[in-house]
């Protein structure tokens, strides 16, 4: 071939190619413009035809479109409608079917949306035949296309159903072959084989696993592992000689509580029965919720094949108490209150304290406690929360030399008292000198029962050039003297929940606030509980005095009073206050209505003698001893009017009369309630308090010299 040949089928194809690359150019200018317009529909003229033209277009494409069932109506934010197949609304983002609810299509359907009024004419007709031509020709090439789509993945879906039921039945066949396994090869396609004809083949490079096979792969090999590293552990076990041990025999007193040596739990401990530890010097505490452990710790050196006897007091918590709940994330960090041990912090997050102010920290070995430490003060009855968070500590251990030891001198001036160093007991007593101390910062604190410290501690520092520090504390007592009178002289007290005395106290009682409760004592109300404070006084005075309490009752046939002896004598009283006892010019017992039960009939005595006499009851009973009186003590009288008269009475009064030790207390009383209305939430009332006396009282109930008529008198009370 001649250049010049080439030289035109170069430009030949050249020209070609700008041709194809300007229809493209102007479809997508086309494309652009068209898209503008309907974008913008106000930016073309606009004029009666345009809005008929494009109603007719929107009718015929609803009317054409939404006639078949694989058309979609779709929208974009811009409200333009389009209808779309489900295979072109695969590469489409920009318009979204359009939702409508049952009452959204029911409104379009009765309003047909906005009406417009077409001309009919020739013109209008043909344009819309031809429009309605188009667009059915549209749809159908669309949905033709749809169809063809739709056979494709019908095919390709059938091929891949065949393909893996094929592998399926493959499977199942060849794994109950003996002898044929599964190979892959480097692009994951798969074949049965035994292994000869595996090694017989470059194809397949691999033996396949499920994945299933697997993981039972990797278990078999983790159990073999973990089988091997058991072995030898046992077998190191057995070679490793036996460190000799001891055991300690630990004492509660009763009282189920958790064993810490050396700070660490002792599982399986039980009160009484020897524990195995191994021989030498051991920190041993036992802490049990809502108990004070007394000591705190002890120190026991223990031999081997020794048994060291030791006990504890385990005394339940009294006074006033809160809960403090503690949330770290490491549960083996120990808790230490007020400089002491209480436990791991997994065994014990919920402790029991006395109220007032505390501080709480966490100890572990490889990290520190954000914050430092927790201050607060618990009140009784209250839930503290308190969270720690944790940070891996830098400090590395390093042995220390006898050259890197100091001493510290601990002096009080109430000898005694127990030696903590930085916050854990050292088991020594002041006066006394704390040996072998690593040079460092350390933090000193002395406790003494019954006494206060004078600082709370104190902080030393020993190094190469102050070997020896020396700390003094001050121990102030916190008991004063205190006495708390109290009447009756026989009322039970109560401090803090514990008894105290019966009657009056004096001794010593701790400084601060306490509560006094009192215990019942026969005839009188007991107290509410009081709050006292013993401050640093020479002595300080308390008073507390019971309320008197009656409880007399007055009835036919039976009288009673809960504190002492009472009883009725009838009789009757001709003049003044006097009183003559009688067992027949007395009132008479009768018969309640009702089925109330009896009653004294009460009017006059001596009926046929002149003067005469008014029916009278004496009542004698006791009152208890101081005459403390807190709240009025009335008489209750279940009194009726009979409205029966005297003999040869023409006019009718109910009238009586109470007498309290020789005093009126009441005279010419109108009886209120009739005969009828008795019931037992029906009597008068008289108020007694300021006529009684402490010991023997005689109480007089009688009718007046101007009664006329008859008194049913079913019991009386005294309250």
């Amino acid at each position: 071939m001649s250049a010049a040949d080439n030289k035109f089928n170069e430009e030949e194809l050249r020209r070609k190619i700008r041709e194809e690359l300007e229809r493209k150019h102007s479809e997508r200018k086309s494309k652009t413009r068209e898209t503008v317009e309907q974008a913008q529909p106000m930016a073309q003229p606009v004029n009666e035809s345009y809005f008929i033209e494009t109603y007719i277009r929107r009718k015929l494409e609803e009317e054409v479109y939404g006639a078949h069932p694989e058309f979609v109506k779709c929208e974009n934010h811009l409200n333009q409608i389009r209808w779309m197949t489900p295979l072109e609304m695969e590469n489409e983002f920009e318009f979204f079917p359009v939702e409508e609810g049952f009452w959204q299509r029911l409104r379009n359907k009765l309003s047909g949306g906005p009406k417009v009024k077409i001309p009919d004419t020739a013109e209008i007709q043909q344009m819309i035949d031809k429009l309605r031509a188009e667009f059915e020709e549209d749809a159908q090439k669309r949905i033709e296309a749809y169809k063809d789509h739709i056979q494709v993945n019908k095919k390709a879906f059938a091929d891949d159903l065949e393909k893996k039921i094929f592998e399926e039945e493959q499977d199942r066949f060849y794994s109950k072959l003996k002898g044929y396994y599964k190979y892959k090869n480097h692009i994951g396609e798969t074949a049965w084989m035994t292994p000869e004809e595996f090694e017989n083949q470059d194809e397949f490079m691999e033996r396949y696993y499920t994945p299933r096979q697997i993981l039972a792969r990797r278990i078999l090999t983790g159990m073999a592992v973990l089988a091997v590293m058991g072995g030898l552990y046992a077998g190191l076990q057995i070679l490793k000689p036996e460190s000799p041990r001891g055991y300690i025999l630990v004492e509660t007193g009763g009282v189920k509580g958790s064993l810490y040596i050396d700070q660490n739990l002792a599982v399986g401990f039980s009160p009484g029965v020897p524990y195995p530890v191994s021989e030498g010097r051991h920190e041993l505490t036992v802490l049990a919720s809502g108990y004070v452990t007394t000591p705190d710790s002890m120190e026991v050196t223990v031999g081997a094949e020794d048994t060291v006897s030791i006990s504890f007091n385990l005394a339940a918590m009294s006074g006033k108490n809160g809960v403090v709940h503690i949330q770290a994330p490491h549960a083996e960090a120990g808790v230490y209150v007020d400089g002491v041990f209480r436990g791991i912090l997994g065994d014990t997050p919920y402790l029991q304290l006395s109220e007032g102010d505390h501080t709480i920290t966490l100890k572990h070995d490889y990290y520190l406690p954000t914050p430092g430490f927790h201050t607060f003060s618990l009140t009784a009855g209250d839930t503290v929360e308190l969270s720690f968070s944790m940070r891996p500590s830098r400090k590395k251990e390093t042995r220390v030399s006898s050259s890197s030891l100091g001493l510290i001198e601990v002096n009080t001036n109430v000898p005694g008292a127990r030696i903590f160093l930085n916050g854990r007991p050292t088991g020594f007593q002041t006066d006394y000198v704390l040996q072998k101390i690593p040079f460092g910062r350390h933090v000193i604190r002395v406790e003494l029962e019954n006494y206060k410290t004078y600082p709370k501690e104190r902080v030393v520092e020993l190094n190469k050039d102050r070997r020896k520090a020396q700390v003094d504390f001050t121990l102030s007592a916190t008991l004063r003297p205190t006495v708390i009178a109290v009447e009756p002289q026989n009322a039970p007290l109560f401090l803090d929940g514990k008894k105290l005395s019966d009657g009056r106290f004096s001794g010593k009682l701790p400084l601060g606030k306490h509560t006094i409760t009192f215990g019942d004592v026969k005839g009188f109300y007991t107290p509410p509980a009081r709050t006292i404070e013993i401050v640093d006084e020479l002595e300080n005075n308390f008073e507390f005095s019971y309320g008197v309490r009656l409880n007399v009752d007055m009835a036919p046939g039976n009288t009673r009073d809960t504190f002492g002896p009472a009883r009725v004598i009838p009789g009757y009283i001709v003049k003044g206050i006097e009183f003559k006892r009688s067992t027949e010019n007395a009132p008479e017992v009768v018969d309640m209505p009702n089925g109330l039960g009896k009653a004294w009939k009460m009017g006059f005595a001596f009926q046929y003698r002149n003067p005469p006499g008014s029916d009278a009851l004496e009542l004698y009973f006791q009152v208890p001893s101081p005459l403390n009186i807190t709240k009025d003590i009335v008489l209750k009288l279940w009194l009726y009017n009979s409205k029966e008269k005297y003999p040869l009475v023409i006019g009718g009064k109910a009238r009586y009369r109470v007498i309290l030790n020789n005093a009126v207390v009441r005279d010419h009383m109108t009886v209120k309630n009739e005969l009828s209305a008795a019931s037992e939430d029906v009597y008068e009332t008289v108020v007694l308090s300021r006529y009684l006396k402490p010991g023997l009282n005689k109480l007089i109930i009688a009718t007046t010299d101007d009664n006329t008529l008859f008194l049913n008198l079913w019991k009386a009370a005294i309250r």
